[in-house]
């Protein structure tokens, strides 16, 4: 073992050593008989990183351990501790991401571990956070930070949780205001009402007396209606169709039950 390497190695993977003063948390290193000479290599520093970064990532999940991370080991990096943070996110028990939010964590956290990776947690500033906006900002069009700040918010509470910061930085979200519309008085919604075809009608009803989500309730289907449970009957909602993937049974107010009832069943839909 060469003089800069940590005697501190992962007890499942025996060639994992920690570098406390390099780009990269993580360093496979093992001696090579065959070759006279030793192999080594480091998360994004070799051409093999897609290999170290996986066993990278689990040797840091074991380190990190379950409960404390002991500082004396030397700085955590926030790009495994970010990789590994997104690792458990993805494989917890209770965790039922669709695909587009599976996508969209990963990507968030790809680019927030390329910007910060190298620098340890207690270096992830509302200043670097500034620049790396600045940064993006000059390349064009600049992307939407939005979900790139959450990840970068949830990696680092967890890491103020676990002691590893003192504080959690106040990051500032760039993106642009959003222009959403307004909301409609409720004469303008009857207006509406009675001028759409029935389907659609029924649609507006719906959103304006029960509030659920466009792409959700233009799903819904008669087999889906429950007309004995509850005072005016429930809808369960499936989870292939609910937003966050968790089934969930509502109940029907009053006038979406009369409304409903006065329907004819003529497809599996309710439009």
């Amino acid at each position: 073992m060469s003089p800069g390497v940590r005697k501190h190695r992962s007890e499942k993977y025996v060639y994992l050593f920690k570098y406390p003063k390099r780009s990269r948390f993580i360093v496979y290193r093992r001696y090579s008989i065959e070759k006279g000479k030793e192999f080594s290599m480091s998360t994004g520093e070799e051409r093999n990183e897609k290999i170290a970064d996986d066993i990278g990532s689990k040797a840091y999940q074991e380190w990190l351990g379950i409960a404390a991370v002991d500082a004396s080991q030397g700085p955590i990096l926030f790009g495994p501790f970010a990789q590994a943070h997104l690792n458990r996110k993805l494989e917890r028990p209770d965790s039922d991401f669709s695909k587009n939010s599976k996508r969209t964590s990963e990507n968030a956290t790809r680019h927030i571990i390329e910007a910060f990776g190298g620098l340890s947690l207690d270096r992830v500033t509302e200043e670097r956070w500034e620049d790396y906006c600045n940064a993006c900002s000059k390349d064009g069009k600049p992307p939407k930070f939005f979900n790139r700040l959450k990840e970068l918010k949830e990696v680092l509470r967890r890491a103020h949780r676990n002691g590893l910061i003192k504080r959690l930085p106040e990051f500032r979200n760039p993106d642009p205001e959003t222009d959403a519309g307004r909301n409609l008085e409720d004469s303008e919604v009857r207006v509406l009402i009675k001028s759409a075809i029935p389907d659609t009608a029924m649609l507006i009803e719906l959103m304006w007396r029960q509030g659920p989500r466009p792409m959700e309730a233009l799903q819904y289907e008669w087999s889906m209606i429950n007309w004995k449970s509850g005072k005016h009957g429930s809808l369960s909602i499936p989870a292939r169709i609910s937003k966050n993937r968790r089934a969930r049974t509502i109940p029907l107010n009053s006038q979406i039950a009369k409304l409903l009832k006065s329907r004819k069943k003529s497809s599996k839909s309710i439009y």
